[in-house]
């Protein structure tokens, strides 16, 4: 069995894979990439600042990263876009673990194959754009939370502040979600009786916002242009919540798919999304998924009721949750007489025993 497991998991990495670089060779670069291809064209960091300053609304990490990649291996669309495609495999492994993490290796497979066959993540594993890493930095942001809210770890927490640095250098959406994961590491450590339940997650707080201070001044001059440019983002619409659950999970209207097809597909989606809720509810795992993603996507929505900036490729981070859920569904149509008990976030069943599982 765990052969079998071990070949699953590395069929999906390789099919993963060959999704995100099917014909990236042959593709132009589309505007944003090549917004992202003058940033990589800067020779030093003072001139790639000012770059970001007067062209991009976002933070440097992954163009800084780009630009030394570019020197390296040249400016092609293949060779461009790699780093995104090769984080995608990233981010499709660490979902596994994630799922591994909060129920067990098998069903963390079932998570790693949706996140492989997701239509958002394979798009944004395409671009040259900082999305596939931020997906990567908030897999490894919750993987941390479950840890934090559950013992104390001086190790884990230096990792925490390091991963909470990174996703406000890469995205600054990506603050959104720092606050619901920290509101969750502080529920967990309180609800557990753990010395001082908020402390940890207020330095924590305090060591990101100190290391993102130098990079104000820059964030204060893409804001005087910025917002002018998403002129185009339409204020937040209940249509836009399903076409973001299409884009996270179907695709279909990338694909172009009839509209009875898609009525009948969306609908079951948001059923089986409703059905994990309810089973993550009954084993203590729904404050998981309710405050790490779920919060920080109803922040979003509600500001940009005042500034646009809700887009689905702007709250992929939630589509870890997203998977969560599915695979809490999916553990509801077990075959019966399995004696599958829900737990509590941490421990560890089998799909195929629905049981606690030695080893994983």
């Amino acid at each position: 069995m765990r052969k079998l497991l071990i070949w699953l998991g590395c069929l999906i990495i390789l099919v993963s894979f060959g999704l995100r670089l099917r014909d990236q060779a042959r593709i132009e670069f589309w505007t944003d990439e090549a917004v992202s291809l003058r940033h990589a064209r800067t020779t030093n960091w003072p001139a790639l600042v000012e770059s970001l300053a007067r062209n991009e609304g976002m933070p440097p990490l992954y163009f800084f990263g780009l630009q030394v990649w570019r020197q390296g291996l040249g400016e092609g669309e293949l060779a461009l876009r790699f780093p995104s495609i090769g984080l995608g495999v990233i981010g499709v492994a660490l979902m596994a673990a994630l799922g591994q993490r909060v129920f067990c290796r098998d069903v963390g497979l079932l998570g790693a194959a949706i996140m492989a066959v997701s239509p958002i993540h394979i798009t944004l594993s395409q671009w040259a754009r900082p999305y596939a890493l931020a997906l990567c930095i908030t897999l490894c942001l919750l993987l941390l939370a479950l840890e934090l809210g559950r013992r104390s770890s001086l190790r884990a927490w230096v990792l925490f502040c390091m991963m909470a640095v990174a996703a406000m250098y890469t995205l600054y959406i990506l603050g959104a979600l720092l606050v619901g994961v920290g509101l969750y590491i502080a529920y967990q450590r309180r609800r557990r009786g753990l010395w001082h339940g908020l402390g940890p997650t207020v330095v924590a707080g305090l060591v990101t916002l100190i290391a993102f201070a130098p990079w104000l001044p820059v964030v204060s001059h893409q804001n005087t242009w910025a917002p002018k440019a998403l002129w185009w983002v339409p204020p937040p619409q209940p249509r836009l919540a399903l076409e973001t659950l299409d884009q996270f999970l179907l695709g279909a209207e990338q694909r172009g798919w009839p509209v009875p097809l898609v009525l009948v597909f969306i609908p079951s989606i948001v059923a089986l999304l409703l059905l994990g809720m309810y089973r993550a509810w009954q084993a203590s795992r729904l404050s998981f998924v309710l405050l790490s993603t779920g919060l920080p996507v109803l922040v979003i929505w509600v500001v940009s009721y005042w500034s646009p900036i809700y887009l689905p490729r702007h709250v992929a981070f939630a589509l870890p949750g997203v998977v969560l859920l599915l695979m809490e569904a999916a553990l509801s149509f077990r075959p019966r007489g399995t004696g599958y008990a829900p737990g509590r976030s941490g421990e560890r069943h089998s799909l195929v025993t629905c049981g606690p599982v030695d080893g994983f």
